[in-house]
């Protein structure tokens, strides 16, 4: 291939998604060119980088076991597997574009049954390990039945085909800017001919226009990408979510209780499967924002009353968090068009981001106040606060202001911008103030409006909190503060 797949998809968003999975799965994946070079991956075994492809004997069976790959393809399948020369099972999926084979994706590093202790014992004879601590490496290794590989590598393969397209798509982009490029080159030589002055008018001409179509390019492939994948990604993640909701209402119909450990293991797995779940849904959103597709649902309500539900519906959990809510408001009624499913989305994003940057005794207060024309709804904190030059930039799709990898939760950077998009699609606005380490406030201004009654043809129905869809809806907003 004349490009490499490195210059033809994203490996740092790639390999985001291989971390997202690998969360679930606990199984280490990666991906490989054709040449058995590691591009990206995640979760290798102990055994692996501290044993095999350290020691100069033993990492020869694994360039041999890499290489190997090629001979061993098989396109008429979904995947493969094999035993590696180090003993080890690996699955693998070629990525194929027009005939060619540009890629695998790999899942590796894990066992079907126990292992052969003996066999491992002489490994590490052979090749001078320290027994001990090869065989602790060794009882570390995954162990998963031949149903639970098929399921992966069925989502592998799935994965494999958004892969496929994506790359497609990007040989087809370097196609087209080569020819843009030699038509350029062409047409500068017909103006150099004619006067030196238009030649230096048109190559500025001609480099912001080049400039354009790449950025008007990138940001198609980008929205397409987001869009297949997230589409692609919620399937499996509605499936994990539906049988860890099974298997609760299993337990308790049947009067199951679990250990400590085992009802740790279960809610871990339900939070993490609610944060892909946020992260798949803001992803839509965004995608939905940026084509236009995202369309308000508006009704004349009572806005007090539907703001005051779901700031009490939280309360609880807040509390739990060791914070103080307070909500306060000089009125009780103010009727305006609204769409309420977004002004939940709002608020619960807002009090989760106070929740996730306030620390324990800290306070979290919701005020409403009003004039004539319009509603102004505060969300304020006494949290860590906001850097000041990063306020102007927290709006921004993808901006995190803190990016250390020891936080206590974790999030996309998606938020305050889907927040932004809704409230601005309400003719509203918001802003931030911030105080570096004393707290933040977020002020939000919607104008008072209602719908003419010939237009109003449905009734305001309020959210009730009390079904488990509400609820579920609090727990993914709030999945990615850790407990």
């Amino acid at each position: 291939m004349k490009y490499k797949l490195t210059n033809l998809i994203d490996i740092k968003q790639f390999q985001r998604l291989l971390e997202s999975f690998y969360v679930i799965s606990e199984i280490p994946h990666g991906l490989l060119d054709p040449d058995g070079n590691i591009l990206s991956g995640i979760g290798w075994q102990n055994i692996c980088t501290k044993f095999h492809r350290v020691n100069t004997k033993s990492a020869l069976n694994c360039k041999k076991s890499d290489l190997s790959i090629k001979d061993k393809l098989n396109f008429q399948g979904i995947y493969n597997m094999y035993q590696c020369k180090n003993g080890l099972m690996e699955a693998f999926i070629p990525v194929i574009v027009e005939g060619e084979h540009i890629a695998t994706l790999i899942l590796g590093q894990f066992l079907f049954s126990t292992p052969d202790i003996e066999y491992f014992r002489k490994q590490a004879q052979i090749f001078d390990f320290d027994e001990n601590t090869y065989l602790k490496a060794l009882s570390q290794v995954p162990i998963i039945s031949k149903e639970e590989l098929n399921t992966y590598m069925n989502y592998f393969f799935e994965v494999s085909k958004i892969l496929s397209s994506l790359i497609l798509k990007g040989l087809n982009q370097k196609k087209n800017e080569a020819l843009l490029k030699e038509h350029n080159t062409n047409l500068e030589k017909i103006v150099v001919a004619r006067t030196a002055q238009l030649t230096q008018m048109n190559t500025q001409i001609e480099k912001k226009e080049r400039k354009l179509k790449e950025t008007i390019a990138f940001d198609q492939l980008r929205t397409e990408f987001f869009a297949n994948l997230s589409h692609e990604i919620k399937t499996p993640i509605n499936l994990i979510s539906s049988v860890i909701q099974l298997l609760e209402l299993e337990m308790k119909s049947n009067e199951i209780s679990l250990s400590s450990v085992m009802d740790r293991r279960l809610n871990i797995l339900k939070q993490n499967s609610n944060r892909l779940l946020k992260l798949t849904n803001n992803l839509i959103d965004v995608t939905k924002i940026d084509c236009g597709y995202l369309k308000l649902n508006l009704q004349n309500c009572n806005i007090i009353n539907i703001i005051e539900n779901i700031t009490l519906a939280v309360a609880d959990y807040i509390k739990n968090k060791n914070m103080e809510l307070l909500f306060d408001t000089t009125t009780e009624e103010i009727i305006t068009a609204i769409d309420p499913t977004m002004i939940e989305r709002i608020m619960l994003n807002l009090l989760s981001n106070a929740v996730k940057f306030t620390n324990p005794g800290g306070k979290i207060i919701v005020n409403i106040t009003n004039s004539k024309k319009e509603i102004i709804l505060s969300i304020k904190d006494t949290g860590i606060g906001i850097p000041k030059d990063q306020l102007d930039l927290i709006f921004n799709p993808f901006r995190q202001v803190n990016k250390s990898l020891t936080r206590s939760h974790e999030g996309s950077g998606m938020g305050l911008s889907i927040v932004k998009s809704l409230v601005n699609m309400h003719q509203g606005t918001i802003m931030a103030k911030s105080k570096h380490n004393k707290g933040s406030e977020f002020i939000i201004t919607f104008p008072i409006k209602k719908l003419p009654s010939i237009e109003n043809t449905s009734e305001c129905y309020p959210l009730d909190y009390s079904k488990n869809t509400h609820i579920e809806i609090i727990n993914i907003e709030f999945s990615d503060i850790y407990s």
